[in-house]
C-alpha cells in the first residue's frame, strides 16, 4: 500500500471488523540526524470469523525521513 488514502482504508476496515485494543511495545529505537527507526511487538484483540475473540499479534517496524523543514515523514511501516 502506499499514499495516504489506501493507509485509511486498510486502517478503517480493521477498525471496522472489530480489531480493537492496539498496543506498540518498543523493541528497540534508534537513528541518525536524517533517520529514526523502530522496533516492536504488536497486539490487538480481534475476532475471529465466528464471532469469538481471538489475539492478534506480530511485529512491526517503523522507518521515519526527517524533512527539509524539521518534521518526519514515515517511509517504512510494516506489521507481521
Amino acid at each position: 500500500m502506499s499514499g495516504t488514502a489506501e493507509i485509511e482504508r486498510f486502517f478503517a476496515s480493521l477498525f471496522q471488523s472489530g480489531v480493537t485494543s492496539h498496543k506498540l511495545d518498543v523493541i528497540e529505537a534508534g537513528g541518525d540526524g536524517r533517520f529514526i527507526y523502530g522496533t516492536a511487538r504488536w497486539s490487538a484483540a480481534g475476532k475471529g470469523t465466528d464471532g469469538s475473540a481471538q489475539s492478534l499479534g506480530g511485529f512491526a517496524t517503523h522507518v521515519f525521513e526527517r524533512q527539509d523543514d524539521g518534521s518526519l515523514k514515515l517511509r517504512l511501516h510494516t506489521f507481521n
